[in-house]
């Protein structure tokens, strides 16, 4: 099952019937893709009574009782809480931005499982009240599996955490619970996040070679490594403005997709100020130049002008030694001439 370039927004239900809203539930499917939609303000609404945030709701929840699964493309924004990826899989390439925490990620199943090339910026707290927030600003987490194992092994590579709005003291980067063993973590950069930035809780799992700074991202060596969704659409002629970007994302249709608002654009535009290669949709290959047309010199000769006609003009004929098939410097074949005398009659003698 695929589910590709839908908007899902604003889901919310009053809770006090104990009663949870998600974005999207997906339960016991196979090899489910989700790909290039937009999970926006989910689970909850500030507007309502008995309708904030709370750990139960999310943009999105995948149960446990579907097979590994793919998450690639997508923008996830301003969740109540975070994603349930509860299957492992692939996640790959989304934009993570205003989230308490963007998502955990479980292993129920022998996989090769892989959380890699995603943009995670501006972590944030959980609204639970008018009044109160929930104290979070969490980066991704391998965690359980709903069942409270976790059996795969997975990968988490080439990403980026930036620029929590979080300093509570209670956030965290990168975390490997308990239960998680012989993972790898390798290449990511996190930075101007609340420590611990990488937080390895479980059994032979491989930390290397990540980049990592709590304070800011300055100083590392990157090009400009304060980039964020705002300046991205401000880069775009737009405001600069996070909710002027969500609002003009919110206006894509199958019928007016642009790709300037995806998930793809921005998270290129992010790893562009650290330094990192495009690895998004590619630009289109410029068209080839053309083949330049040989040039070809006209060289004319011509026969020798016919006798004057009695009607003024005379011709003659011109060839082209060298075939080039123009005419630029081709001599006149025709000119106007005087034409002869006529011969006068003779008269004949009168007879004797």
């Amino acid at each position: 099952m695929s589910i590709r370039r839908n908007i899902f927004v604003d889901a919310f239900v009053d809770h006090s019937g104990s009663i949870s809203a998600q974005g999207m539930y997906i339960e016991s499917s196979t090899n489910f893709l989700l790909e290039e939609n937009l999970f926006d303000h989910n689970g909850w609404n500030e507007t309502v009574p008995n309708a904030m945030a709370n750990v139960f709701s999310h943009n999105i929840y995948i149960h446990q009782s579907n097979n590994p699964t793919t998450v690639r493309g997508n923008i996830f924004a301003r969740d109540a809480s975070g994603a349930q990826i509860r299957t492992g899989g692939v996640v790959d390439n989304n934009l993570w931005v205003h989230n308490p925490y963007p998502h955990n990620f479980g292993m129920p199943t022998v996989f090769a499982h892989a959380i890699t090339n995603n943009v995670y910026l501006e972590a944030a707290d959980m609204p639970v009240s008018a009044t109160t927030v929930g104290a979070y600003g969490w980066g991704p987490q391998l965690d359980l599996a709903g069942n409270g194992t976790s059996i795969g092994f997975a990968s988490v590579t080439n990403n980026i955490l930036a620029h929590t709005f979080v300093r509570t003291g209670n956030g965290m980067g990168i975390s490997l619970t308990a239960t998680t063993q012989g993972n790898s973590v390798t290449g990511n950069i996190v930075c101007d996040w609340q420590s611990p930035l990488i937080d390895n809780l479980g059994t032979n799992n491989t930390v290397t070679n990540n980049i990592t700074k709590d304070a800011d991202c300055n100083g590392l060596g990157f090009l400009d490594p304060n980039r964020s969704v705002a300046s991205y659409n401000a880069s775009l002629g737009g405001a600069a403005s996070f909710d002027a970007f969500l609002a003009r994302v919110r206006q894509q249709s199958k019928d007016n997709w642009d790709s300037r608002y995806t998930a793809d654009a921005v998270n290129d535009y992010i790893r562009a100020g650290f330094g990192i290669a495009v690895i998004g949709s590619p630009a289109p290959a410029p068209a080839p130049a053309p083949t330049p047309v040989p040039t070809c010199t006209e060289s004319w000769t011509c026969t020798a002008w016919d006798i004057c006609s009695t009607s003024g003009t005379q011709t003659r004929t011109c060839t082209d030694a060298n075939n080039c098939g123009t005419v630029t410097s081709k001599p006149a074949t025709t000119q106007s001439c005087t034409p002869p005398a006529p011969t006068p009659t003779p008269t004949p003698a009168p007879t004797p």
